[in-house]
């Protein structure tokens, strides 16, 4: 028994374990989380380049650069997307992340998550979390968030940013992944 006289302001004390055991498996870091989404963005990032270029015409810094040149805020703006350019590019890019995922989301997985080794299971059984759970309830939340972002509002992407933070709530569950009803584990294969 402690025999200290207890001090009001004193830091609560607590035991953190390192990686929480739970239903399926151990769950993910959010570090290792992150690195998956580092690794499929990796991959994206020039198909999407690609895409933005060469099919939507997607302007460049310089093209804005040389716009601003010229004085007139006609040319910058003649130059910014139309609405339908940005949700083409959105959907035509969830289309290709679907696509070159499609083997790995039938296991819950990303190219990036079954790199490292992790995979997204329905936190109420453990079993993998369906394709079209993950591609529905997982990645057309954040997509909307993020088209809205760009034509409502950028204060929208606060959501987003408080998305990604609540990965560091002791569940490490983002808010898609309670919308999914999901969590991120490390799998042995």
């Amino acid at each position: 028994m402690n025999t200290e006289p207890h001090n009001p302001y004193q830091p609560p004390q607590s035991e953190i374990s390192a990686s929480p055991t739970v239903l399926g498996g151990e769950l993910a870091s959010p570090w290792i989380r992150l690195g998956a989404s580092i690794i499929d963005g990796l991959i994206l990032t020039p198909i999407n380049w690609i895409l933005q270029k060469f099919i939507l015409h997607t302007p460049t810094p310089m093209d804005f650069f040389k716009a601003s040149q010229s004085g007139n805020p006609a040319d910058i703006k003649s130059l910014m997307p139309s609405t339908g350019s940005i949700l083409l590019s959105s959907v035509l890019g969830m289309v290709l992340f679907i696509a070159l995922n499609f083997v790995f989301l039938q296991n819950g997985q990303t190219i990036g998550k079954k790199l490292l080794k992790l995979q997204v299971q329905r936190r109420a059984d453990g079993t993998a979390l369906p394709w079209m759970s993950y591609v529905l309830k997982r990645m057309l939340p954040i997509q909307v968030a993020s088209i809205l972002g760009v034509l409502v509002s950028p204060l929208i992407n606060i959501l987003l940013i408080v998305d990604s933070l609540m990965i560091f709530r002791a569940g490490r569950n983002t808010l898609h992944d309670d919308l999914a009803g999901s969590k991120v584990v490390r799998i042995s294969a």
